[in-house]
């Protein structure tokens, strides 16, 4: 928190509680991963923004360049399309440019955003450039579009719903980490995952699309697990509990508590920037749309870590069968 003990959450609250009511035609407005606003017939449009800041979001250091920092930049609101199910379109990109950086470093910026860009079908359509006095800033604002009855938010997980978690978790703070200096033998594949990220776009789609309307919230895992599960049973008026036997840990990550002698749950719990999708899930189905899910999308994981419940409790059981509030997470205004 910063200096009068303002968290994210709390001026979130102060500054829209000062702002006049939505238009009739906002179906969702703050507190979800996009807003989300009526189009023709079932059809809505889906809106993001996110910011990446030199010295807060991210340090111009080893493994650095500029073209990560590009995908980057789409990766993380592709992300939170990819969480609501969306079908990602259109990109305005805003650019803070301070005096040491020219062409050279905006080139390799585009050509990392492009690259993605071209992968998802998006198209930049606008933006702005604003000179800085200091850092570098680079902002997208991204329009998506899908079918109002198959729009997945964080407000629709019920008691007994499982908790699914599809991708990995840990493996971006993992890499973060080695940029500080750590090490281990597979810090190569632990540094890509976080300087380039993947977005789960086309397993949010399946997810929205394709279950047989099973699935009933989602969120992507931007903050660490601990907050972001906060963040839907918040939304949905539900708690949860997880299963610490059942989170998935990658070798990689494995390995890099191995070498470093760090333990896991930090990384599993905390560390945020993995843009996995956590998911309520009708219990009866989980199996099932597991399995389905592994058949479509191989290469990423996917587990059932635990399930929502009667309450407003965020918990974490143990493996010595012990229960525990599950707390910590990514927080902007708290004191790092």
């Amino acid at each position: 928190m910063n200096a009068d003990g303002m968290t994210e959450a709390d001026l979130l609250k102060t500054l829209f509680g000062t702002l006049p009511p939505c238009g009739a035609d906002v179906i969702v407005g703050v507190g979800d991963d996009c807003a989300v606003l009526r189009a023709d017939g079932d059809d809505v449009q889906v809106l993001t923004t996110d910011a990446l800041i030199e010295g807060v979001d991210f340090v111009v250091g080893p493994g650095f360049t500029f073209e990560n920092l590009g995908h980057k930049a789409l990766a993380v609101n592709l992300s939170d399309i990819a969480a609501m199910g969306a079908i990602p379109r259109h990109a305005l990109v805003t650019l803070c440019i301070p005096e040491h950086y020219g062409r050279k470093e905006m080139a390799e910026l585009y050509q990392g955003f492009s690259r993605l860009a071209s992968r998802h079908g998006v198209g930049v359509i606008g933006g702005d450039l604003s000179s800085s006095r200091n850092d570098f800033m680079v902002s997208v604002t991204l329009l998506g579009t899908a079918s109002r009855s198959e729009i997945l938010l964080r407000s629709g997980a019920k008691p007994g719903d499982a908790a699914m978690l599809f991708g990995r978790i840990g493996d971006s703070g993992a890499g973060l980490d080695i940029t500080r200096g750590a090490h281990c033998p597979s810090e190569a594949i632990l540094l890509e995952r976080h300087f380039r990220p993947e977005p789960l776009v086309d397993q949010g789609r399946w997810l929205a699309n394709r279950t047989g309307n099973h699935v009933h919230a989602m969120i992507d895992i931007s903050d660490g697990l601990a907050s972001d599960a906060r963040h839907i049973c918040e939304a949905s008026g539900v708690g949860v509990r997880i299963d610490h036997a059942s989170l998935p840990v990658s070798d990689e990550l494995a390995e890099f508590a191995r070498y470093t002698g760090r333990e896991l749950d930090g990384y599993l719990l905390g560390a945020g920037e993995d843009y996995a999708l956590f998911a309520a899930v009708d219990a009866s189905a989980a199996t099932e749309i597991a399995g389905r899910f592994r058949s479509a999308f191989p290469r990423t994981p996917v587990a059932t870590v635990g399930s929502f419940r009667r309450g407003n409790h965020v918990e974490i059981r143990w493996e010595n069968g012990a229960v525990s509030e599950l707390a910590g997470g990514f927080d902007h205004f708290a004191r790092q």
